[in-house]
């Protein structure tokens, strides 16, 4: 059985004498599988004073709705947001309370349990390093203190983050298979100007495949064009109407390629093609009245030769 990684909220501690592992059978589940688990490798120590019992209760929560409760209203994160949307809850096995269950006693323990991802409803696991909007799916897994055979104190939690990919179907997208075209015009003093033109054939893509695009540029500045740099920008945007009303966006940009050319000389035209694949990327998605991403193409040109680490203020043209 296969072991992924865990994540220990704050209920876990070191010095407590309990230590649970959540192992999944696979690492990467679609909508409608069915997830095979186990809570095991547990550690259960005597304490110093007395020995205590505990029960073990596992819940996969696919979609949170826990209320927000505040005395003034404040600007919403996006985690309020996810708490806001539809709630898709499994609760898997609980072991009973009843006489014949008195605990899980000191010693090594494992326990198994089987539950059926829903069909329907379920989004990609999406989770961008600098944004506030996510799509997680995790497996819970709760210690408590037996007190007359009913749940007492909570002595530990454990959570296990899985990752849900969502299959795609492109004849869902009508614009799959259109070709996409941007032009823009940068003007100087005494009439110059800078043309660049940005075209893709075609506008649903898969991680891998080399992207069909073309680049012009029609340079009458009056300096050489030393800088053009192809990229895909990740645009993710985020809506929230309780408490407030909000709104929020984040932009990050993918590796992305220059131009095969060493520059562009005044008065002269370039087309080129980037030799540029797809990254491994998440297919875009919108979580209605929540949660859009989205991907462009972007072209950055300039005069200098950079870096995309270097100051940004060197660019004369991005076009996307």
């Amino acid at each position: 059985m296969a072991s992924s990684s865990n994540m220990k909220d704050t209920f876990s501690d070191e010095n407590l004498p309990y230590h649970v592992d959540i192992l999944l059978s696979k690492k990467i589940y679609n909508p409608g599988d069915t997830i095979h688990g186990e809570i095991g490798n547990g550690c259960f120590r005597p304490l110093p004073r007395e020995q205590k019992r505990v029960m073990i209760d596992e819940t996969a929560i696919l979609w949170s709705e826990d209320k927000i409760n505040c005395k003034k209203p404040t600007q919403p994160t996006l985690n309020d947001i996810s708490r806001l949307s539809t709630t898709i809850a499994i609760r898997a096995n609980k072991h009973e309370r009843n006489g014949n269950f008195r605990g899980i006693e000191t010693g090594s323990h494992k326990f198994k349990f089987t539950f059926q991802l829903p069909k329907e409803g379920l989004y990609t696991s999406f989770d961008l390093g600098n944004c506030d909007g996510r799509v997680r799916y995790c497996i819970n897994a709760s210690l408590f203190e037996v007190q007359c055979f009913s749940y007492g104190l909570l002595m530990l939690k454990q959570t296990l983050l899985f990752p849900i990919v969502c299959p795609v179907d492109p004849s869902e997208c009508l614009d799959a298979l259109k070709n996409s075209y941007k032009r823009k015009r940068v003007e100087f003093k005494k009439g110059r100007y800078l043309d660049v033109e940005l075209s893709v054939s075609k506008r649903w893509l898969v991680p891998g495949e080399a992207i069909p695009v073309q680049v012009y540029i029609d340079n009458r500045s009056g300096k050489s064009i030393k800088f053009s740099h192809l990229s895909i920008r990740q645009h993710v945007f985020c809506i929230a109407t309780h408490p407030l009303k909000c709104a929020k966006e984040w932009f990050q940009d993918t590796l992305g390629v220059g131009m095969d050319a060493h520059k562009i000389p005044n008065g002269s035209k370039y087309k080129y093609v980037p030799n540029f694949n797809v990254p491994a990327l998440i297919p875009g998605f919108e979580i209605n009245g929540c949660m859009t991403l989205e991907y462009d193409l972007k072209l950055d040109v300039g005069f200098d030769r950079i870096t995309m680490s270097s100051d940004m203020k060197h660019i004369v043209c991005t076009l996307t």
